[in-house]
């Protein structure tokens, strides 16, 4: 059971990280080169937070720019 609750956590973090990094690099695209690691560590930190980060991006941000995770 731990093994699955892990797995749904990792899945959810990496899903929000793609989200989020996807919003900042395709919603600003004149601000991609000069923002791009500091979107990556952002984009990192919140996924960290997993199920609760994914909810919060989704209803806040959509899903509209897809998914980007380099």
């Amino acid at each position: 059971m731990l093994v699955l609750f892990i797995l749904f956590w990792v899945v959810c973090s990496v899903l929000s990280y793609g989200f989020l990094f996807g919003y900042f690099q395709r919603k600003y695209p004149l601000l991609t080169d000069d923002d791009y690691w500091e979107d990556m560590l952002f984009s990192f930190l919140c996924g960290i937070f997993g199920p609760s980060a994914l909810l919060v991006i989704i209803f806040l941000k959509g899903y509209k720019y897809g998914l980007k995770f380099w």
